[in-house]
């Protein structure tokens, strides 16, 4: 087959093993063109690469198409990530080829640790991406993804391409001896027998649920389906805030009609602020304007102290709805707005705020990895004018630590939105609390999906956190406006989801789970370690004319 049949063969496979069609098992095809490529003595050429590129390109505008929905400028960022992630297949097989053909390292090894290193270095590149990783196809093959506890969700797709690679050596033409022929498919029982009885045992390690009340927490993960829209018009901007609010406020008061014993409520990213953010100012009497606004400082002022008045009403709300309906004492995690006005100039956040049975505000978590176009416009400082066309404006600032909240015998740890789909994000968050000894014993994301408009970026990040649970051996909940909503166990068991664009109630309950996992305290530096020890190694013992396994 031609470079081009091969590269678009790749990108169906690859197409159909992820939502919206999710065949899973094509995953184990998708890198077969790829592999072949490198394979191969004769090298793909311009055209061959550029082919590689197109096909990838056109599979990450298919399944990236979501991002442009919410409003116009953000096709720039569809378009720009699209082509950025389609570069690393044609990476990929330059790379391997020069390992391969030029270094001798045996194809076998080559080939999957190449691929495996370019997704730990596409979580880092440009803030970083980890969605549609190639193992995150097989997400709900519980039993064959606890590998990701060893060295993250890149473990599952060093198998997908070892086991590939493989295969190819068994199916390739010529007279090679037996052993040479059977080799092959010795390694990929030993891969997957393994993968699976690692899997059958970590699916079975979890410790019985706790009988004793106090050390479960009934948590409720609250849905509305509100689509985000940038019209232009700001009237209608705050009214849609507004209405937000409303109706979360609403399905607040009826989940704890039917539930009064609840622990936690858990509101999505952004359905807090109804136009009244929370805000940090010490003294609004020497507020400052911002810069053209000089004249009007006094306006200013007014404006910020009418919010700040404003917004203890939303935390009493909150207080009479547990008086009046809830049995236990129910605390609140609810996603907003937080401006900080003691910085010059005043820095806004995404924010999650801790808020107490009788409306006290325990505490805030900033978001630490704000997304590129959605919340922040990359190279803003050398064109401010961008500002000006985007809806975010100048977009918000990222936080400088991780928090857990304690309630009851937990702690919680929240993230926000796409910090879920980077595993050094959410692995880093653990590894700092548990060095300030406030190690969670629960993940809960708040997002606002809304932006995607039922697209298969809901799909991508909710397949993320199931292997952020395995990584880091901690339940991990999502409360998702639109959906995906969702309740993970500790070892990746989707005990309920919701649907996308519905209004959906999960009521999770929550008990400790004793495991452990090699990459939570780790990280990616044992991963790069080891993958790197794989390519010293077959650069060490590879020759192309006596290993099994070589290309020749």
């Amino acid at each position: 087959m031609t470079a081009t049949k091969l590269s678009i063969f790749s990108a169906i496979c690859l197409g159909l093993s992820l939502p919206p069609v999710h065949w899973s098992y094509c995953i184990w095809l998708a890198p077969i063109g790829w592999l072949v490529l490198v394979l191969r003595d004769q090298p793909p050429g311009r055209r061959g690469y550029v082919w590689l590129w197109a096909a990838t390109f056109a599979f990450w505008l298919h399944y990236l198409w979501g991002i442009r929905s919410a409003h116009p400028v953000l096709y720039l960022g569809w378009l720009a990530l699209s082509a950025y992630l389609a570069a690393y297949v044609p990476a990929f097989v330059r790379i391997s080829r020069h390992l391969v053909h030029r270094r001798r390292i045996p194809f076998v090894v080559a080939a999957p640790a190449v691929w495996t290193l370019l997704e730990v270095a596409r979580g880092y590149l440009l803030s970083g991406f980890s969605g549609g990783l190639i193992g995150h196809a097989l997400v709900r093959q519980s039993w064959l993804i606890q590998i990701a506890d060893l060295l993250g969700a890149y473990t599952v797709s060093w198998m997908v391409l070892t086991v590939a690679s493989l295969a190819m050596l068994a199916f390739r033409p010529g007279g090679r001896r037996l052993p040479a022929r059977i080799a092959p498919w010795l390694g990929i029982g030993v891969i997957l027998i393994g993968s699976m009885g690692y899997g059958w045992w970590r699916l079975h390690d979890l410790r019985e649920l706790p009988r004793e009340r106090d050390s479960v927490l009934r948590i409720a993960l609250l849905q509305e389906s509100i689509d985000t829209v940038f019209d232009g018009e700001p009237e209608k901007n705050v009214e849609r805030s507004i209405e937000m609010f409303r109706k979360y406020l609403e399905l607040t008061a009826r989940v704890l009609n039917e539930d009064p014993d609840l622990d936690l409520i858990v509101w999505p990213e952004s359905a807090f602020t109804s136009n009244i953010p929370d805000q940090l100012v010490d003294s609004i009497d020497d507020l400052q304007a911002p810069p053209g606004l000089e004249e009007r400082r006094a306006e200013y002022q007014d404006f910020v102290r009418l919010r700040s008045e404003r917004f203890p009403d939303k935390l009493r709300a909150l207080r009479d709805l547990v008086a009046t309906r809830s049995r236990r004492a129910t605390h609140f995690l609810v996603g907003t707005d937080t401006i900080d006005y003691n910085q010059n100039p005043p820095q806004a956040y995404n924010s999650c705020l801790f808020i107490s049975p009788d409306g006290q505000l325990l505490g805030r978590y900033f978001k630490q990895h704000p997304v590129p176009f959605g919340e922040y416009i990359p190279f803003l400082a050398s064109f401010p004018s961008l500002a000006q066309l985007s809806p975010i404006g100048a977009g918000i600032a990222a936080g400088v630590e991780p928090r857990s909240f304690p309630l009851g015998k937990f702690r919680i740890s929240p993230s926000i939105c796409f910090e879920s789909t980077v595993p050094h994000v959410i692995q880093g968050q653990m590894a700092s609390l548990r060095r300030n000894g406030q190690s969670p014993d629960l993940l809960v994301n708040m997002t606002n999906d809304g932006w995607f408009w039922g697209s298969g970026m809901l799909d991508m990040q909710f397949h993320s956190a199931v292997f952020r649970a395995i990584e880091n051996r901690r339940p991990f909940l999502i409360a998702a406006n639109t959906g995906i909503s969702a309740w993970v166990r500790a070892d990746g068991v989707i005990e309920r989801e919701s649907e996308r664009r519905t209004v959906h109630t999960i009521v999770a309950t929550v008990a400790k789970q004793a495991q452990n996992s090699l990459y939570s305290p780790l990280g990616d530096l044992a991963t790069i370690v080891v993958l790197g020890l794989f390519l010293a190694g077959g650069w060490l013992l590879g020759d192309g004319r006596t290993n099994l396994f070589a290309i020749r």
